[in-house]
């Protein structure tokens, strides 16, 4: 019986020692993911692309929901050569649940801090001298994002529209 035990023991040893000695943690639960975002613009005031220092807002939502996950709102999103490629500050860097959860995603151009508690963004447009500062851009919703497929592509449309009136006088001239 003592010949079968340590026979056993020889034989299980090795296994043993090779499963416990393994220098790669499984991190698949615990890594954070972060968001990969592009954007391209269907519409805009002037032309169709991104200008070096574009910076736009992004929210993570609840998948098919309106509910703002976490903080992941109005994080700010810079394009610093312009090419449609952004990227966040440290502290602005939206991660994907580490579950694995599928979430939402929308964005709007340009980012401003000065939003209401509810998300709504005040824009001024009584100047109109630098139209790109007041372009309001609005992005699709990327549905059910998640960290196995990180990287997002958004597509921006132009959301007010300016109108110019020509008035006349009755007697068809100008004044």
């Amino acid at each position: 019986m003592k010949e079968l035990i340590q026979l056993l023991l020889i034989l299980l040893l090795p296994g043993v020692i090779v499963t416990s000695c393994n220098d790669k943690d499984d991190t698949s639960q615990t890594a954070e993911v972060p968001v990969a975002l592009s954007a391209g613009i269907h519409t805009r005031t002037a032309d169709t692309s991104w200008h070096p220092g574009d910076h736009i807002g992004v929210a993570m939502l609840k998948t098919e929901s309106n509910e703002i996950i976490g903080h992941k709102c109005n994080c700010k999103y810079t394009t610093a050569s312009g090419d449609g490629f952004f990227s966040a500050l440290s502290e602005n860097i939206l991660y994907y649940p580490l579950n694995g959860d599928k979430v939402d995603l929308i964005a709007y151009y340009p980012h401003v801090t000065n939003h209401t508690s509810d998300h709504c963004i005040k824009i001024d447009v009584a100047n109109q001298a630098n139209l790109p500062g007041i372009d309001l851009m609005t992005s699709n919703r990327v549905l059910g994002a998640c960290k196995n497929n990180p990287a997002v592509s958004m597509d921006f449309t132009h959301r007010l529209t300016k109108l110019q009136f020509k008035l006349k006088r009755e007697d068809n001239t100008l004044k």
